[in-house]
């Protein structure tokens, strides 16, 4: 792991990245000319005026498309008719009153090939605090040649000031726990997430800043998808013991000492501290769980025969059916990841218990109160039980 110094550096790096599209984008000479040429950039405003710039559909819009090559591609008025529609559809589907998305979501609505790339990223490691918002260190995955070594991912806990408010007393792992099964918005400077996911996290409100208004006309036209592999990896490192345990020593220190102010410059962990979260956000660690998963299969199996349990197990197969139609083997790998992921948060909760601090049910509960598509908490427990986890 780097040095304090060389992450600030890193950091520094990063934004300017990151700002770096915002400004091609400005001085970008596409610009809009004519309404046979509408520049490069499809904003919301072009897909509301579609009916004007086509005359009705008499005639296609014609926009430049790679700077270096100097193309252009051409839509049907059909074509942003369709776009428009994927773009109300995807603002129903994550558009809420409240800021940030279901952290179980995030993994839920994401495509089943971003979730099985995520295994194959090897750290993910919390380095830095800035008020809510956690900053992680991403090794890259390596399959492309010019990437950078690493990529940084920020999530932010919506729910931390809702959460820190119930640590009292001790309590603060259960508040970490709340606010990391709650609502997260998120970002990270990777293409991917950049030219595919941004725009997502825009018109969905779990976007940190800056905004983005250009349609993904060429990388991700259907909107789909939800976040990249980077973000998913950092979202099950996110539910890591040692993870938790650190944003509960923080939200302890925020709550006695600085009564809930975010810092703009924020706080770089200690070299103890992300020598032990390397760990924490390595492939081993998360291999690990999953093999604790493939481990309790049997028993899972030997319960599953109850009736209660069976009860518990249908109810929760006809809401996976309900959210997932058209089911082929890719997708049934992702039920499976989606499991993972609930499992591990399950065993957290378990873990926890177990130091006599609070009781399953209490973290049932609050993650139930926090994030109501995980269920119940009468659900929740009756799943762990299922799993022969409790």
């Amino acid at each position: 792991m780097p040095s304090q110094q060389e992450l600030k550096r890193q950091e520094v790096s990063w934004k300017n990245a990151f700002r770096a599209i915002a400004g091609h984008r400005v001085s970008d000479p596409r610009t809009f000319k004519s309404v046979k040429n509408a520049g490069a950039f499809m904003t919301q405003a072009i897909l509301r005026d579609r009916q004007k710039l086509t005359r009705g559909g008499r005639q296609e819009l014609v926009m430049k498309y790679g700077q270096a090559k100097g193309g252009e591609v051409s839509f049907t008025l059909r074509d942003l008719n369709d776009m428009a529609t994927k773009l109300e559809r995807a603002k129903g589907k994550f558009k809420h009153e409240v800021v940030g998305i279901p952290a179980h979501d995030v993994i839920a609505h994401s495509t089943a090939a971003d979730v099985h790339r995520a295994k194959n990223i090897k750290t993910a490691t919390l380095f830095k605090f800035t008020g809510n918002t956690l900053s992680f260190r991403v090794q890259a995955s390596g399959d492309t040649d010019t990437a950078p070594s690493h990529y940084q991912v920020r999530i932010r806990l919506e729910d931390w000031n809702n959460a820190i408010t119930k640590g009292e007393g001790g309590k603060y792992l259960l508040a970490a726990k709340q606010a990391t099964a709650g609502r997260v918005s998120f970002d990270c400077n990777c293409p991917r997430y950049i030219y595919w996911f941004h725009y997502l996290a825009s018109i969905g409100g779990f976007d940190i800043a800056p905004h983005e208004d250009v349609f993904p006309k060429i990388r991700n036209p259907k909107l789909r998808g939800c976040a990249c592999k980077h973000v998913l990896k950092t979202m099950l490192v996110l539910n890591s013991m040692a993870v938790q345990a650190k944003i509960a020593a923080v939200m302890q220190t925020t709550a006695q000492n600085t009564g809930f102010t975010e810092t703009k410059r924020g706080k770089f962990l200690g070299d103890k501290d992300l020598s032990k979260l390397e760990k924490a956000g390595s492939q081993v660690a998360v291999n690990r769980e999953f093999k604790k998963f493939v481990a309790n299969t049997k028993s899972f199996m030997v319960k599953q025969r109850e009736p209660e349990v069976k009860q518990v197990q249908k109810a929760l197969n006809e809401r996976m059916i309900k959210a997932m139609t058209n089911r082929d083997a890719a997708i049934k790998q992702k039920d499976a990841d989606i499991d993972m992921f609930l499992t591990a948060m399950l065993r957290s909760w378990a873990d926890t218990a177990k130091s006599g601090h609070v009781t399953f049910d209490k973290l049932a509960a609050g993650a139930a109160e926090s994030n109501p598509k995980l269920g119940t908490k009468e659900q929740l427990i009756s799943i762990a039980k299922a799993k022969g986890i409790i």
